[in-house]
Parts: structure tokens; sequence; C-alpha cells
């Protein structure tokens, strides 16, 4: 039987991170949001990651000057995927089995602009403008073609992120 002593409460292993829906569901969309007052798609994946595993992720609201400037978020994202920091690992690895705590990246308007949390393989929770944080299944038809992929997080601080 695997130890979980040492993992951040909210991690189970093999199956991922148990996500509070309840906890989340129905928090308003708020362009740059970081806090239950109000989030956008990355304060949302910020917010889990913070509450659920203790990991703190960078803000980045500083970065785009609005949620609906694609450009803007599209060079973000891109840049936080593949940013390599010196003499680290790509923090974010792509996975071809996603599990709970993942994150989902969406392109909206065919641009990569879309972030959501993947609480149980076929479901994420997500949240965007006019649309407070919700449920949904990811492999429906409104999203399964705009999926560009699954990411997990990868930082040797956190090696029980990283076990298969």
């Amino acid at each position: 039987m695997e130890d979980q002593s040492s993992k951040p409460e909210g991690w189970h292993g093999q199956t991922g991170l148990s996500v509070d829906l309840k906890s989340y569901i129905g928090i308003p969309y708020k362009d740059k949001g970081r806090d239950r007052e109000g989030l956008d798609c990355w304060g949302l994946l910020r917010l889990v990651y913070r509450e659920q595993l203790g990991i703190e992720l960078p803000s980045y609201a500083d970065g785009y000057s609005t949620a609906e400037d694609q450009a803007d978020v599209a060079r973000l994202i891109l840049d936080v995927r593949d940013r390599v920091p010196p003499g680290d690992v790509r923090p974010w690895r792509p996975v071809e089995k996603e599990k709970g705590g993942d994150a989902v990246l969406i392109r909206i308007a065919g641009e990569p602009m879309h972030v959501g949390v993947v609480v149980k393989p076929g479901e994420m929770i997500h949240v965007m403008r006019g649309i407070d944080v919700s449920l949904e299944r990811y492999h429906l038809a409104r999203w399964n073609k705009r999926i560009l992929g699954f990411y997990r997080i990868s930082n040797d601080k956190y090696p029980m992120i990283n076990a298969q």
C-alpha cells in the first residue's frame, strides 16, 4: 500500500486530486480574480492547487490586460506551459492519461486561452465570463475538439505529483 503520510492533504496517488466540488461550484467569474470572491480560469487552477495541494502557483494577473485579450492570454499560456527555469525541469509536463488535479488546456476562438481543473477523467471544473465555476464533461461535443492537452505540474519540490 502506498504511503500517504508525506503527501499534501487532498492528494490520493493514482486517482489524483480529490476536489471538494461543493466548495468551488458557484464561485463567480471575475477578470483576474484570484480568490473566492471571484476567479478567472487561471485563478481557479491557482486556488485549487493552493487549497488542495498546498502549492502556490504564480498569479500571472500582470501578464495580461483582461482575460478576453486573446493574444495576451495565448502568449502567457504558451510561455507558462513551455518555460523551463534555469537548472530546472519544465514546470508543466503533458500527460496522456489525465487524473484529478491535472490542468486541461482548451482552445477558444482558435487560441490556447482557457484552463480547467480535471476532477476525474472526463470531468472538469472551470470558470468563464458569464459562467460561475461549474462542473462539465469535457468529452462532450462542446469541449472535446477544443482540448489541446492535459498537464501535470512537474517539480522536484512536489515529487508525489510526478508519481504515475
